[in-house]
């Protein structure tokens, strides 16, 4: 058995992991990336000890760990402070805000303390400490130019750090080789491609399941049905910071010429789409192109939209790329409970291709011809009209009825279906 393993190979690897899934989700005025050889002042003990994993299982000891604060040394002149997470958070405070004056960006990084993220229990605020949020507004008030690394395992209310933060880069928990990542990033080393696989919602009162947890002693109920993340948020027409699939580049994509194969489909049938994505950028760059279904209309209750297909593309400044998407019958189905099995339901779905859930760039109609009877069965105290109107016995009630004499002229004939 060879037990050799490349450790440095592995270790480069997970950088390149980190580089990808970084997500930029502010850069106002292009403040990034920073311009190597400038000097900078680096903020928050998240820079020399990385956060990089969750509690629990997870938990481990890597061969190796790279610091933002050791990569960042190589690409600016550097100086660094804690500013927060002392006894004294006001005379730490004090000490970064007098380093900042002067510095062409503040990097802060924050995260939430040691413990708060683990399996086997829940959060109960998704907000940063207050004195983390008090030291970006202080460096904020002396120098604009502040840059906030957030390290994290799931949704933060960013909402009190916006208006101080030009730019603002979601790092997830970046692992073994995630400090070198965020350096890279920072100085424009590495285009950021990252997009949020979750959404980040204004309040914690605004997630789907705020009103189930934290249940009762060993009892909690799961109601949000097919309702979870951003369908959520879509159905209930609700504001968030950053959607579902949202991320930045330092470079600009265009998305034209939505075409798919057919306008009309069948069972079995498969749908080609394609669309065309350019970099209009300066500089190589890639891209999430997304696509989404959405139900025009549904006899049950569905998500506005659903994500049924994506690609990851590089492209060089300039560069444009064909995309070729197939959806099959199944991107158009729902669960349908009395058929037991999904199921299409006849109408029109709308293809929708965009860089999120909510920067939709280009739509298209088509329609489905389903033989599925989607429509739920009819009870015996359902209106009259209902049975006259289902596909799947209404054409031998109204022959039945004819046969008795009524026509829909006939007075008698309206006040049965009224």
């Amino acid at each position: 058995l060879d037990s050799t393993c490349d450790f440095q190979a592995h270790h480069e690897l997970a950088g390149q992991v980190a580089a990808v899934a970084v997500v930029l989700l502010r850069n106002d005025r292009q403040l990034l990336p920073l311009k190597s050889g400038r000097p900078i002042l680096v903020v928050g003990p998240g820079a020399v000890t990385p956060v990089f994993q969750g509690g629990g299982s997870s938990r481990l000891n890597p061969r190796q760990l790279d610091a933002a604060l050791d990569g960042l040394r190589l690409l600016a002149p550097v100086l660094y402070c804690e500013g927060y997470g002392g006894p004294d958070q006001a005379r730490q405070r004090s000490e970064a805000c007098a380093l900042a004056i002067g510095q062409s960006a503040v990097v802060v990084f924050v995260q939430l303390p040691e413990g708060a993220e683990s399996e086997g229990y829940d959060r109960t605020s998704i907000d940063l400490p207050v004195e983390q949020v008090e030291l970006i507004r202080a460096l904020a008030s002396v120098n604009p130019a502040v840059v906030v690394v957030v390290a994290h395992g799931s949704a933060l209310r960013l909402r009190e750090v916006e208006p101080s933060a030009r730019a603002i880069l979601w790092t997830w928990l970046a692992g073994e080789a995630g400090g070198t990542a965020i350096a890279q990033i920072l100085f424009g080393q590495v285009n950021p491609s990252g997009k949020l696989a979750e959404t980040l919602p204004l309040e914690l009162a605004h997630n789907p399941s705020f009103l189930a947890f934290p249940g009762t002693t060993d009892r909690v109920v799961y109601e949000e049905g097919v309702f979870v993340g951003y369908r959520y948020y879509d159905v209930k027409k609700l504001e968030v910071q950053y959607p579902f699939g949202h991320g930045l580049s330092y470079t600009r994509f265009e998305y034209d010429d939505l075409r798919v194969s057919q306008s009309n489909l069948r069972n079995g049938d498969t749908l080609s789409l394609q669309v065309s994505l350019r970099n209009t950028g300066l500089r190589e760059g890639q891209e999430v192109v997304q696509v989404y279904v959405r139900d025009c209309e549904s006899s049950l209750r569905r998500p506005d939209q659903e994500l049924k297909a994506f690609a990851k593309v590089r492209l060089q400044a300039g560069e444009s790329r064909e995309l070729v998407f197939d959806l099959g019958e199944r991107a158009f189905a729902h669960y349908v409970p009395h058929l037991r099995r999904f199921a299409v339901e006849s109408g029109d779905f709308e293809i929708r291709v965009g860089a999120s859930s909510r920067d939709i760039r280009l739509q298209q109609v088509v329609t489905f011809d389903s033989l599925d009877l989607t429509a739920p069965p009819l009870r015996a105290d359902n209106a009259v009209k209902l049975w006259l109107r289902d596909a799947r016995i209404g054409a031998r009630l109204h022959a039945l009825l004819a046969e008795a004499g009524l026509t829909e002229a006939m007075s008698e004939y309206q006040l049965l279906v009224s």
